[in-house]
């Protein structure tokens, strides 16, 4: 995790509302995604959001490392989303069979959906060059011009497969050190960043 994380969390530990948004902003995805594959609609997904994070800024201190915050973020809104399932259970409610929402969100769906998340932060750990190779051999086309991508970074044709081999384990090695971690090959696949935590593409 990038020490500038780690910045942003020790700020949201001294009260700073702008951090604090920063962090929500950027955390909201996994957590919605989180509680998507519980089942649940889309305002019971709104209520787990607010209430994972209410709960952490109680508990700010209790996250040592910035690096686990993630976990701990998936791991709370789990357990939030299964309180809700509960709760919507014994009350019998139910979604009406021609609501856009009646048919849930596909496992793959949201497991593309958290991967996203967490390669965007991950992304934003690297360093600019590594960010900047990435994204253009990955999240911008299906088919980069290796040329055009050399011109754009800087960086010498011929140097682009070694450097974009680095710069993917690195990448690895960031991810890895959240909950669960994820494989170089599911970094490769090139899924897009999300920019709102209600869905990605």
């Amino acid at each position: 995790m990038s020490a500038e994380a780690k910045d942003l969390l020790d700020r949201c530990r001294t009260g700073d509302e702008r951090a604090w948004n920063e962090l929500v902003r950027e955390h909201a995805g996994l957590v919605y995604a989180v509680a998507r594959r519980q089942g649940l609609r889309e305002a019971e997904c709104d209520d787990v959001v607010q209430s994972v994070f209410v709960t952490l800024l109680k508990h700010l201190d209790a996250i040592e490392e910035a690096a686990k915050l993630p976990g701990w973020l998936a791991t709370t809104a789990r357990r939030e989303s299964w309180r809700i399932a509960r709760r919507v259970a014994r009350g019998g409610a139910a979604l009406e069979a021609d609501h856009p929402l009646a048919s849930p969100i596909s496992g793959d769906a949201l497991e593309r959906i958290e991967l996203a998340d967490r390669v965007r932060r991950g992304l934003e750990a690297l360093g600019p060059k590594c960010r900047d190779l990435l994204t253009a051999l990955f999240l911008e086309t299906d088919h980069p011009d290796y040329e055009r991508v050399s011109q754009r970074v800087g960086i010498p044709f011929g140097s682009i497969g070694p450097t974009r081999a680095r710069c993917l384990a690195k990448l690895a090695e960031i991810l890895a050190a959240e909950e669960g971690g994820s494989s170089r090959n599911d970094i490769e696949r090139g899924n897009p960043p999300i920019s709102r935590y209600h869905g990605g593409s």
